[in-house]
């Protein structure tokens, strides 16, 4: 499924007291491309997955901010392109800390059998964005060294 803004940042996604993201992505293949995210007033990440079900998603050219978790935090995924969005003013209030853009823990889709459109070197690419304004002493963007035991690519 895309969602497609018609005119970039026109269309906005607005917070609402949230204790979980804002945009919640809980099924694969969603691609969400030029949005105005505004997380105020939403405790988690501007947009993430609660239920660690999504794989294949595009977060494309989207300016997200001022969410209290990450802008962008994902766990246990596979398959995530994050490419072109700027992120900023997130991370503030959270009491447990975190970032500008996150991939915890990424695990193989289970079940999932590969196809050839599916066989890059990577499959989490992080590229292209343009982070800033992110809570003091808090990480641009996360390494995953604890999920594979060494980073295969990283640029600190």
């Amino acid at each position: 499924m895309t969602y497609i803004s018609a005119v970039g940042h026109a269309a906005k996604i607005l917070g609402n007291h949230s204790l979980v993201n804002l945009v919640n992505i809980e099924a694969p293949y969603i691609i969400l491309d030029g949005f105005e995210i505004n997380a105020t007033s939403v405790i988690s990440d501007a947009v993430g997955d609660s239920t660690h079900q999504g794989h294949h998603l595009m977060l494309l050219n989207n300016l997200i901010h001022d969410a209290g978790g990450a802008g962008i935090g994902f766990a246990k995924t596979d398959y995530l392109t994050v490419y072109g969005n700027g992120i900023y003013n997130n991370a503030f209030p959270n009491p447990v800390k975190a970032s500008g853009i996150s991939v915890y823990e990424p695990e193989q889709v289970t079940g999932f059998v590969a196809t050839a459109a599916d066989s890059t070197p990577f499959h989490i690419v992080i590229q292209n964005n343009v982070v800033w304004a992110i809570a003091p002493k808090i990480h641009v963007l996360d390494s995953w060294v604890r999920a594979i035991g060494r980073p295969r690519y990283y640029r600190g």
